[in-house]
């Protein structure tokens, strides 16, 4: 299991809006907020909503989306999130042992990790075994 959390939606607004240069105070006005809500916000202690994704977007020409997922990702524990991809990967497993495409999904899920070809054929073959997929 991975240690490596998500990107911090606040150092991440902290460090974008230190490229505009725009001060904490200044950044709290052009959001619609009050000074006191600001530094929470920064410091990730302030829950990320909807209406506060969208003025963000607007302000850094991102989109919503992009902070509302960096926002769930962070403040997810880690043991869920990869539960969650364990989950998710067995469904996936299903669906390609139903249409026979087994080495090709498993292939595939491991490309997306950082691995050489080798590693990744290895990776793959050893998952099968492992799983008594083959």
């Amino acid at each position: 299991m991975s240690n490596n959390r998500p990107p911090s939606p606040g150092a991440t607004i902290r460090e974008m809006a230190t490229e505009k240069g725009l001060s904490p105070i200044q950044l709290a006005k052009k959001l619609g907020l009050q000074s006191t809500e600001i530094l929470p916000l920064l410091f990730d202690a302030t829950q990320m909503t909807g209406d506060l994704a969208a003025k963000l977007a607007e302000l850094f020409g991102t989109n919503a989306d992009y902070w509302l997922d960096m926002a769930i990702g962070y403040h997810t524990p880690p043991e869920v999130n990869e539960f969650a991809k364990a989950k998710a990967f067995l469904e996936w497993m299903a669906v390609a042992d139903r249409y026979g495409l087994r080495m090709e999904f498993i292939e595939f899920f491991f490309r997306g990790l950082s691995l050489n070809e080798d590693q990744i054929d290895k990776a793959a073959h050893s998952a099968c075994y492992d799983w008594d997929i083959v």
